[in-house]
């Protein structure tokens, strides 16, 4: 699942390590464009920068509705990685 979430450069047989995945762009996410540009309009370019927030904070970003929150929120899951919880700030 993991190799299907990312668009590009796919490690075949390599496990990526935590700080691997948060280092990538997120244009690497298999995101749309609409909720790419959301979120680098926030300055948010790499994972490890997205999971920084909380969905609370994301909701409150201008555009950012329940549905791109949950579009996040699947492909994130997919990689086995959450959104900072919303009690903790930022």
């Amino acid at each position: 699942m993991r190799d299907r979430v990312f668009r590009s450069v796919r490690l075949q047989g390599t496990t990526l390590r935590q700080g691997d995945v948060l280092s990538r762009p997120i244009d690497e996410l298999l995101i749309t464009a609409r909720t790419a540009n959301i979120l680098k309009a926030e300055s948010i370019y790499t994972i490890g920068d997205l999971i920084d927030h909380s969905e609370n904070q994301l909701l409150k970003t201008p555009n950012m509705g329940r549905k791109t929150l949950n579009e996040i929120k699947e492909v994130l899951a997919a990689i086995d990685i959450e959104l900072k919880g919303n009690g903790e700030v930022s």
